[in-house]
């Protein structure tokens, strides 16, 4: 992935569906590759973008459980309050998932953004 990056590659481009590389990461269940790509889809500008059912990287994130991703994605300030198409916020997901620790490392900032 740095191999890429480093090559030009743009973290912010999407595909058809409107999913950038760091939420297909995510999607995925690829936490080691989506905390590679949080930092560069950051400086892109493009951390909060939403997907055609307007899920973000970090809903995606507190979906799968990816906890090192939900750390870094809220620590780079990602936006907690952001809702999908439904009306659920990344710790809506976590919490429908049972993903415990996620969901404490939303909580604060969801609150903080006012997200609940």
């Amino acid at each position: 992935m740095e191999t890429l990056l480093g090559a030009g590659a743009r973290p912010e481009c999407a595909d058809n569906a409107q999913m950038t590389a760091l939420m297909l990461a995510c999607f995925e269940g690829k936490g080691e590759v989506a905390t590679v790509l949080v930092e560069p889809t950051r400086q892109a500008g493009a951390l909060d973008l939403q997907d055609e059912r307007g899920y973000t990287a970090l809903m995606w994130s507190a979906e799968q459980g990816l906890v090192p991703a939900v750390q870094r994605l809220t620590h780079s300030s990602a936006n907690c309050a952001l809702t999908n198409q439904k009306g659920m916020t990344p710790l809506a997901f976590a919490c429908a998932k049972r993903h415990e620790e996620a969901a404490k490392m939303l909580i604060v900032p969801t609150r903080q953004a006012g997200g609940y």
